[in-house]
């Protein structure tokens, strides 16, 4: 199982090549990188109710909170707009204008947009404006930069009216040479619906993965799903932390290397607890959108790691995932070989305190979003 999980990620055997080589301060940025890459999206398109929507649910927010995203009536800037996500600050969402015409030239655009500050592009799609998204697909594959199309649904629209409206996109596409069109329907205020996790399984084939894992850690935990992607990518956290302790010698807490200190530890936890929607704040913004009263989803957190990530709670993980430590040796012997094998003790350590830890916020996260929704998300 653990060998599967390094085959299948190029963050884990880049780390496993720098422990063949002892070059700890590589897995050191590497953590860095995992826990803080700046990732920046666009959402191109007409500056309409229904795409200020997807960006503040891209951020986690509702249309009427703090640093919401909003388009006045007579909205006639064209200039990109920077959304800072709330709580990811590594994460920046740009509102990119459209020119209301299929006749602006794709080139010309792009080069006013800065396309090559954005790490992926997506296009609110319409019927009108079909040609032009089509020219910008062909203008970008000649970088091999990929666009994303979406057509975001609206309170007036039916099932088959989006079916229909999808049919004679993706019709004008292929008659515009765009190969093997894609159209993904997306609620703007309601993620967990229709295609949008379609639309996460395309960008995960083409964005870096650290930077795919920047976006999975900021996006809201909106379901079961999201919450067992955002569960995935941090293995590559929990092994590089554990490869880094595994690395050095031991300081005060028995098994933890001094090139990871408590609180890179408290850096890690925290960052899982806010991406699985944990704190206060987001427990805040999920009580507003089930209209429920906040205390009843903070009686779903049972962990205190839910609650408080202090140092005095760490070292009490690390000793009791010492204890545990013998029982998984065995296990990590098997994914990991050569120079690895000599870091066992206090590589498994930290692995175990780490994923016990993920594991226990994990379960909270799942009882918070039954006790908002039940169990259909």
């Amino acid at each position: 199982m653990m060998a599967e999980v390094l085959k299948n990620s190029k963050v884990l055997q880049t780390i496993k090549d720098s422990l063949d080589k002892n070059t700890m301060s590589d897995i050191k940025a590497t953590l860095e990188d995992l826990l803080s890459n700046c990732l920046n999206i666009a959402v191109i398109g007409k500056r309409v109710p229904e795409k200020m929507t997807f960006i503040n649910s891209l951020r986690g927010l509702g249309d009427d909170d703090v640093g919401a995203a909003h388009a006045g009536p007579a909205d006639t800037n064209k200039e990109p707009i920077m959304y800072p996500h709330p709580q990811h600050s590594d994460v920046r969402i740009w509102d990119l204008s459209m020119p209301e015409s299929n006749e602006c030239n794709p080139n010309e655009y792009l080069e006013t947009v800065k396309v090559n500050r954005y790490c992926s592009l997506i296009f609110t799609v319409s019927e009108r404006l079909a040609v032009a998204c089509a020219a910008l697909w062909k203008e970008l594959h000649k970088g091999e930069k990929e666009l994303y199309f979406i057509l975001l649904t609206s309170v007036t629209d039916s099932s088959d009216s989006l079916l229909e409206k999808k049919r004679s996109i993706m019709e004008s596409f292929k008659n515009q040479g765009v190969k093997s069109p894609q159209v993904f329907l997306v609620s703007s205020s309601a993620l967990h619906q229709l295609e949008f996790m379609d639309l996460l399984e395309a960008m995960e084939k083409n964005i870096p993965e650290l930077r795919m894992n920047a976006l999975l850690f900021s996006l809201p935990t909106f379901s079961v799903p999201i919450l067992k992607k955002k569960r995935a990518a941090f293995k590559a956290v929990v092994w590089t932390a554990a490869s880094l302790s595994g690395g050095a010698s031991t300081i005060p807490l028995p098994t933890v290397s001094s090139v990871l200190d408590v609180n890179m530890l408290m850096k890690i936890l925290n960052k899982a607890r806010d991406s699985f929607g944990l704190d206060n704040k987001s427990l805040e913004r999920l009580a507003k959108q089930a209209r429920l009263p906040v205390a009843e989803l903070e009686s779903a957190r049972t962990s205190e790691l839910s609650i408080e990530i202090s140092k005095l709670v760490i070292q009490r993980k690390l000793a009791l995932a010492e204890k545990e430590r013998s029982l998984g040796a065995k296990l990590v012997d098997t994914a990991l070989t050569g120079s690895v094998k000599s870091m066992t003790k206090s590589f498994t350590t930290m692995y175990f305190m780490l994923t016990a830890s993920l594991d226990e916020l994990e379960e909270d996260a799942v009882r918070v979003l039954r006790k908002a929704y039940g169990d259909n998300y």
